[in-house]
């Protein structure tokens, strides 16, 4: 059951139908079974709001192609018509506005998993920016312990190495990381020097799993061992080594993938309103990911693993199969 866990598509509105079509009609290319739509990042409530239900039109007029995500057994759903569930989630806590009372009246909207931080530190929780992280607060416990109620899934990918640690112990349910790579499979370069990675190091990895999480390997270049020059085979070698590492039950595929981005969209994503400082010059326009994949590149990683002699129950584990079995844990 092909997935990918984590595609940006921000702030799509009724005047990018077309393009929001276009973006199905890859998924569905691919044979993607799932996709976890990020739609809001620095956005208060009302504006996450607005972008949810502009998703919610788009879903529903393209609903020969995509269908809504509400819970696990909606993928299954999903997969039955041939369509891809578009699971809507949260890159930031921002949308929250510290009140618990907006985590289950999100979810109840169809929000289903929620990153804590974006980076940079908020109310709630550090992140892979902040030198040093300052952890999770009283705030974000709170906020952990509601999202666990209502059935959010809590994803860390942006968020620094101490909220990781501290979220994992203090959630209740498994977490994820859900777009990110090993550390000490994926060395550092210089823009990672720059800015803390958000690759993960092995003592969060080894705790995430033994919790019951997850982490999504991602395709995003910036992260990977060999940057724009890694070859599907040498992304392989990554996920059996993580395999390895935390056990193939707790690994899947996080693509990071990226649709309809310009320059001001990425500055809109990576400094929000509260710096000038010139983001673009240390990394690229585009979110750029290897050739072989994206959406329509998920059948070829799949063939290059079986080729490697995965079984095919463990290439459907990591395509899909383990996102489903955490998201009817945490979800529902």
């Amino acid at each position: 059951m092909p997935a990918t866990s984590k595609a940006d598509v921000d702030d799509w509105h009724p005047y990018k139908a077309r393009s929001a079509r276009e973006m199905f009609e890859n998924l569905r290319e691919g044979d993607v079974t799932m996709a976890h739509a990020s739609v809001a990042i620095w956005h208060n409530a009302r504006d996450a709001l607005n972008i949810v239900g502009n998703w919610r039109h788009q879903i529903l007029a393209n609903s020969d192609l995509v269908m809504p995500i509400r819970c696990a057994a909606d993928v299954v759903k999903a997969k039955e018509s041939n369509r891809t569930g578009i699971l809507i989630g949260f890159q930031n806590s921002d949308p929250l506005e510290n009140d618990l009372n907006l985590v289950g009246a999100f979810r109840d909207l169809g929000v289903l998993c929620i990153q804590l931080s974006y980076n940079q530190q908020n109310a709630i929780a550090g992140g892979s920016w902040d030198d040093p992280d300052a952890g999770l607060t009283h705030i974000g416990r709170n906020v952990v312990r509601e999202m666990n109620e209502v059935g959010v899934l809590i994803d860390l990918s942006h968020s620094g190495e101490r909220t990781c640690l501290e979220t994992i112990q203090h959630s209740e349910k498994p977490v994820a990381v859900t777009h990110a790579n090993p550390v000490e499979f994926s060395s550092q370069d210089e823009w990672t020097s720059y800015r803390n990675s958000r690759n993960k190091r092995n003592v969060v990895l080894k705790e995430l799993a033994a919790a019951g999480g997850m982490l999504g390997l991602t395709t995003y270049t910036r992260l990977l061992p060999d940057r724009t020059d890694t070859t599907i085979q040498r992304f392989c070698e990554m996920a059996e080594w993580t395999a390895e590492l935390i056990g193939i039950e707790h690994l899947g595929f996080g693509s990071d993938y990226g649709y309809g981005y310009n320059q001001i969209d990425r500055a809109w994503v990576r400094q929000g309103k509260w710096s000038r400082d010139a983001i673009i010059q240390y990394e690229p326009l585009a979110f750029d990911h290897p050739e072989w994949s994206g959406p329509t590149g998920m059948r070829t990683l799949a063939d290059a693993l079986l080729a490697r002699g995965w079984s095919a129950a463990d290439v459907s584990a990591f395509t899909g199969g383990n996102w489903l079995r955490l998201l009817d844990e945490v979800v529902g």
